[in-house]
């Protein structure tokens, strides 16, 4: 993409969203950075303005979760940038137990942000976005989500993030079925090295990055995929 493209990036507070508003910045790129809390995410964009200060970056309180935030944010950015380029789904939670011991709770609080903030986020921005000549969203997602190569703990994290990746596939169908433009992936980081991914994760936050933001950059890459370092992976 071309510089000067409005991106709005949730769960930019930390690991690896903030990375991706960082390398957006350094690209020339508007960044809308959002975060349910108000005190990190304002801290994150002076920060950035700091060693960015030519960038064009501000914060947004957002909590995917709530309809209200979600519609307030849009009629923000419907205000002040009149379009939107590309849409990032990255806020996300995680609990470490098995099928058995996921409580209900656990379960209901996943999929209300893993899948049901980002199904909002979709629907709620798709006047903005097309009003973009090159729209884009990136639903971020985990290899962890894949039914082929499913496996044991994370529980209502690989359920929440297989329903993203249907999510995605769904609303690639129906823009595809309606001749729309906007191209839609779900992108995995990798195992990344923060509190979410914990100290063992080999992968910094600049390289899940810069995966999940590959679509973006990218010309040649495919509406509805399913992708990790541009590299296909199974549904």
């Amino acid at each position: 993409m071309k510089k000067g493209h409005v991106v709005l990036v949730t769960g930019c507070n930390r690991g690896i969203g903030f990375a991706a508003c960082e390398n957006l910045l350094s690209k020339g790129h508007a960044v809308i950075a959002t975060a349910r809390d108000k005190k990190k995410g304002e801290q994150i964009v002076k920060d950035l303005k700091v060693k960015y200060p030519k960038g064009k970056i501000r914060f947004i309180k957002l909590d995917i979760t709530a309809q209200r935030d979600v519609t307030k944010c849009f009629n923000q950015i419907e205000k002040k940038e009149g379009k939107l380029d590309c849409l990032v789904n990255n806020a996300g939670i995680l609990y470490n137990e098995d099928l058995e011991a996921t409580t209900n709770s656990q379960l209901e609080k996943t999929l209300q942000t893993n899948l049901i903030g980002p199904f909002m986020m979709c629907r709620k921005f798709l006047p903005l976005l097309r009003k973009s000549k090159d729209a884009k969203i990136i639903n971020v997602t985990s290899q962890l989500g894949s039914l082929e190569n499913s496996g044991i703990d994370f529980a209502a994290y690989r359920i929440s993030k297989t329903g993203l990746n249907s999510l995605t596939r769904t609303l690639h169908f129906d823009l595809k079925n309606k001749k729309e433009k906007i191209k839609v992936f779900c992108v995995c980081p990798g195992w990344v090295h923060t509190d979410m991914g914990g100290p063992r994760a080999p992968r910094t936050p600049a390289q899940g990055a810069k995966s999940i933001l590959f679509p973006f950059y990218s010309k040649t890459a495919k509406s509805g995929s399913y992708l990790q370092d541009g590299k296909k992976l199974p549904w």
